[in-house]
């Protein structure tokens, strides 16, 4: 099962974000919303260092990464980027003014976790390595 299938899946029921750590290594991905460089359609891969400006969600519970469970997705648009769920995770984490992040499944499913709960599975994820 993709982390695609698996939010499609259990939609709606509540998860805290304990499946997490089953999908730590899989891809997510992420629309360019703007770059101060040029970059060709499709995936980017981008230099260490460079300036990216993500999609963010403002939800009832804040302001939220927003990130897809595929690549496929036209909702990514022309430009995109994908890393593991583990390092999306630490990303958010360390981003001030960011409650937490939302994957959007290829459907109109999606999950959210905030801050607190992506913490823990970056705690434990990291524990178990």
């Amino acid at each position: 099962m993709t982390l695609d299938d698996y939010i499609i899946a259990n939609a709606g029921r509540g998860d805290e974000g304990s499946f997490l750590r089953e999908f730590a290594e899989s891809e997510v991905f992420f629309a360019l919303a703007e770059s101060p460089q040029h970059l060709p359609d499709g995936a980017a891969t981008v230099k260490p260092g460079a300036e990216l400006r993500l999609q963010f969600v403002k939800l009832e519970a804040g302001q939220l990464g927003l990130f897809y469970a595929s690549k496929s997705d036209p909702r990514l648009g022309k430009r995109y980027g994908g890393m593991p769920l583990m390092r999306a995770a630490e990303l958010i984490c360390q981003l001030q003014g960011i409650d937490g992040m939302l994957i959007q499944s290829s459907t109109d499913a999606w999950f959210g976790c905030l801050k607190d709960a992506l913490r823990g599975f970056v705690k434990d994820v990291g524990a178990r390595k």
